[in-house]
């Protein structure tokens, strides 16, 4: 936009010589170019172990139109090499029922029973934020990766867009070299 001087980013989302075209001049914050203020109604909850549930859960709170085809693959392909394990997807358009039999057809197409995937559909911020104490790691992918990492929910998360060319694919491994866990970030 002609208008428009500065894009506001930060070293891990916009690294200096990245492929990443703008019209406008980078103005880079010192940390992360997110600002987050956490939500007054929540209520810190408890981090429930997989111990104490009894299997290990990977978790994804996302929109439902970044579930695409290579995503899911690659969670099916998981799951098949961690067997005693499960996933929970979290996105609003879940409590549509075509939407949560779609999901879960697309699993089942892939030798992964529904038992093995929890559906969630949308509950308020607080009531979500407490949910990321059921995940004992996130998993976002490239090209579109989340938007949020929340700090002491999970124990980290598995970041396929270190390399990514997009200010929205490099966002959550951006995050987490900024709480320092880079070590959660998959480059393949």
């Amino acid at each position: 936009m002609a208008t428009v001087d500065y894009i506001v980013t930060d070293r891990y989302t916009t690294p200096r010589g990245s492929p990443q075209r703008f019209s406008e001049q980078p103005l880079y914050l010192p940390h992360t170019r997110f600002c987050y203020a956490p939500v007054g109604t929540h209520q810190r909850s408890r981090r429930r172990s997989s111990r104490s549930r009894g299997v290990f859960t990977s978790g994804s709170f996302n929109r439902y139109d970044k579930l695409g085809i290579p995503l899911i693959d690659a969670w099916a392909e998981i799951l098949r090499r961690a067997p005693g394990s499960q996933l929970l997807i979290k996105a609003s358009a879940i409590d549509a029922p075509y939407a949560r039999d779609e999901l879960a057809r697309r699993f089942a197409a892939r030798g992964i029973p529904r038992a093995r995937v929890e559906l969630r559909g949308r509950t308020s911020h607080p009531v979500m934020l407490a949910e990321y104490a059921d995940v004992d790691l996130g998993s976002t992918r490239s090209p579109t990766t989340a938007g949020s990492l929340p700090a002491r929910r999970c124990d980290g998360g598995a970041d396929r867009s270190d390399r990514g060319e997009r200010m929205i694919s490099r966002q959550t491994s951006a995050m987490l070299r900024v709480v320092g866990l880079p070590e959660f970030i998959a480059t393949s």
